[in-house]
């Protein structure tokens, strides 16, 4: 029976696969995000600069790309260690094994957080079910973004957090690929590592990021001027990014207007953490760290929305049954459904067309954790 489970879902998995490629209107061209990453890791063997626009766009060209501005990896240096090895592969191969890995992240990531919140281990189809009908999973397989590695740094985090901290803090290199992307769970884990002592744990992440830079030094000395440079070369607060920040600058043409939901974020997560700090639990309190980083982040795509598969698989793992589960499960479906059709007819993740999907994530997992009292953060 464990085995027809298996075989089961590895064929679900590979049929999710398929509709992220048959779906996503990229799929079928040479070139992608993952081009971006494969170009740095040429560059960074090379010795040369991993963020140099001017030779991605020529490259990209050669390889069919028509867009006016070149595909660039923006993650900073302590991210360019991943992609050392993609620069010792042909684009084919390449983009296999980095297709490969992220698939394997996401599948461990999910099974562990359905384990970390209770699950019952007779449905661990459950958790892969959420995680790869989620459309911005299932958009970062077809196109090789990183949000997976944030998730398995987070899942990491949730998992040694209580026993092995330093390794914990370790892991959390991995999340700070897109710092931004959940802001708010930085500034409580600073708070609460200062004040219960936890020096461990930052000693973790120190170390990990020192060791990533240093790996990125050398191999081109000016790494970190290079990517300030980037920065500035790529204009990336002139362009409209698909969050609620993103929108009011757009309605009101004011460019502070991208920072005001991260402003009004450092206040919640301030009063949120010091009303709770007495019986603070990174089980219960993550879930809505990320919820919230993902709505008032200045900087994210929908792609990134995957860091919140850790609150969706805890409220599906509080569901123990009940008349409502099939409707929350319908309407899930549906969402990433529509998601996908917007996707499949050529709507960016760029587009204002996606400001709506953190509104609706939240609502699933605030409905979820009403229905079920016991998945309900206090």
């Amino acid at each position: 029976m464990l085995r027809l489970r298996t075989t089961a879902a590895i064929i679900v998995l590979l049929a999710a696969i398929a509709g992220a490629s048959a779906l996503w209107p990229s799929a079928g061209v040479e070139v992608a995000d993952f081009t971006a990453f494969w170009v740095a890791g040429h560059r960074l063997l090379a010795h040369e600069n991993p963020y140099d626009a001017t030779y991605a766009l020529e490259v990209e060209r050669s390889m069919g790309f028509t867009a006016e501005r070149p595909l660039v990896m923006r993650n900073p240096p302590w991210a360019l260690w991943v992609v050392l090895p993609l620069g010792a592969l042909h684009h084919p191969g390449a983009r296999l094994l980095w297709t490969e890995c992220l698939v394997a992240m996401l599948w461990f990531s999910a099974s562990r957080v359905w384990t970390i919140y209770g699950g019952c281990p007779r449905k661990q189809w459950i958790p892969l079910f959420v995680t790869f009908v989620f459309a911005p999973a299932l958009a970062c397989i077809a196109v090789g973004q990183t949000a997976p590695f944030l998730l398995l740094g987070l899942t990491l985090f949730l998992y040694l957090h209580s026993g092995h901290e330093f390794w914990a803090g370790f892991a959390l290199l991995l999340t700070a690929f897109k710092p931004q992307v959940a802001f708010l769970f930085w500034i409580a884990l600073f708070l609460w590592c200062a004040e219960n002592r936890k020096w461990r744990i930052m000693g973790g992440l120190l170390s990990s990021s020192g060791l990533a830079t240093l790996i990125a030094l050398l191999f081109d000395s000016h790494a970190i001027e290079h990517y300030r440079a980037m920065l500035l070369t790529e204009s990336i607060q002139t362009q409209f990014i698909p969050t609620l920040g993103g929108f009011l600058r757009l309605r009101f043409g004011q460019a502070w207007l991208q920072l005001l939901p991260a402003i009004v974020g450092l206040g919640w997560v301030l009063t949120y953490y010091f009303r709770r700090r007495k019986s603070w639990k990174w089980k219960r309190c993550l879930p809505p760290l990320l919820l919230g980083s993902l709505l008032l982040a200045p900087y994210a795509w929908m792609e990134d929305e995957v860091v919140i598969l850790i609150a969706l698989i805890a409220a599906a793992a509080g569901i123990k049954g009940g008349k409502y589960a099939l409707r929350i499960a319908v309407g899930f479906v549906g969402t990433n459904i529509a998601i996908l059709i917007l996707l499949a007819f050529g709507f960016r993740v760029s587009s204002p067309s996606y400001i709506w999907t953190e509104w609706v994530w939240i609502s699933f997992y605030w409905l979820t954790t009403k229905l079920n009292p016991g998945t309900r953060v206090p």
